[in-house]
């Protein structure tokens, strides 16, 4: 099926084509996504999160952001260790041309291994 909010995808990086990033889709084209004191609310409303985001570290995990309106044929998404992520806040949009496929494994470190939730 389509990419949905909550799909972990691996997409080319929309900054370097050749690097290829994992990250949560958050907001799909013709939403507007907004990053407030730390929930993320799309059409203005607070979305349940969809992964546990840490609570320490520095700006990036309470940085304000948007509101911004995802334009047709893009994704917005942010990374699940939200406070050490280079994700949307920072590169913008990603293309849906850039999107590799979903991911669905965890492989390495070992101890981890596992299905992607």
């Amino acid at each position: 099926g389509g990419i949905r909010r909550g799909d972990v995808i691996v997409f080319h990086y929309p900054l370097n084509p050749g690097k290829d990033f994992v990250k949560r889709v958050v907001a799909l084209e013709g939403e507007t996504v907004e990053l407030r004191d730390g929930v993320v609310l799309i059409n203005n409303s607070p979305i349940a999160e969809l992964y546990p985001t840490a609570l320490v570290g520095g700006d990036r995990c309470t940085s304000n952001y948007g509101p911004q309106l995802v334009p047709a044929g893009q994704l917005f998404v942010l990374g699940d260790n939200r406070c050490n992520s280079e994700d949307s806040r920072f590169f913008g949009f990603v293309p849906h041309e850039n999107v590799v496929g979903k991911a669905l494994v965890i492989y390495w470190p070992p101890q981890r291994l596992g299905l992607v939730h």
